[in-house]
């Protein structure tokens, strides 16, 4: 959250088009994601799509790795 504040701050990102939306979830870790994406679209909805888009990134890396191999 602290680098959506600081583009608020450098005036880069609108307050108006700016969302947070938080969820608890039980990790070590925060994952923080920008999108550009209507306010209606839950926290959970991005995550699902963030993690198929990363399952599609490793099936291409996967499959350059084959063909190079």
């Amino acid at each position: 959250m602290r680098h959506l504040e600081e583009l608020r701050r450098q005036r880069r990102i609108p307050p108006a088009q700016c969302k947070y939306e938080g969820q608890a979830v039980r990790t070590d870790h925060e994952i923080q994601i920008l999108t550009n994406l209507p306010k209606n679209v839950s926290a959970r909805k991005v995550a699902e799509a963030y993690l198929q888009r990363w399952q599609i990134e490793t099936a291409f890396y996967e499959l350059d790795a084959l063909f190079e191999g």
